[in-house]
């Protein structure tokens, strides 16, 4: 995939690297990634993610709040239940049992993350596959001087 980096309202920003830095590293998280794989296929309560993840509903909420402080998700109340979904911000490009997933950093270049959807099958762990642009990775591996 070619990601254009010559946008017209590029700025630069001081602390690009450390926001690019942040971003990745949501997204390497284990239980945050499982947690967007599961997003990507629609809107869910945090109690069916929790039994989706088999994990506890305190540590889907903590993650949650992470990814909701970072504009990755959004939450709406209904009734008794917090339903979250992924933010607006982020592209899905929907593929044959995969999903692309296009997040614009600030300095509008982007990142896309393409995951396998969740399945009710028994599979290995999903591999996805993240392409950054090269500028972006030499802004993020340039020293601080």
């Amino acid at each position: 995939m070619n990601f254009s980096t010559n946008h017209p309202q590029r700025r630069s920003m001081p602390d690009e690297p450390a926001r690019t830095d942040k971003l990745l590293s949501l997204l390497g998280g284990n239980v945050r990634f499982e947690l967007i794989r599961h997003l990507a296929a629609g809107p869910q309560s945090v109690s069916g993610l929790a039994e989706k993840l088999d994990q506890s509903i305190g540590l889907v909420s903590h993650n949650l709040r992470l990814l909701r402080q970072h504009d990755l998700v959004e939450v709406k109340p209904n009734a008794r239940q917090r339903i979250y979904s992924l933010s607006p911000s982020i592209r899905c490009e929907p593929c044959e049992n995969r999903v692309r997933l296009v997040f614009t950093l600030p300095t509008m270049d982007k990142i896309a993350l393409d995951i396998p959807l969740p399945t009710d099958s028994a599979s290995s762990d999903p591999v996805p596959t993240i392409q950054v642009p090269r500028t972006t990775m030499n802004r993020i591996q340039k020293p601080a001087g």
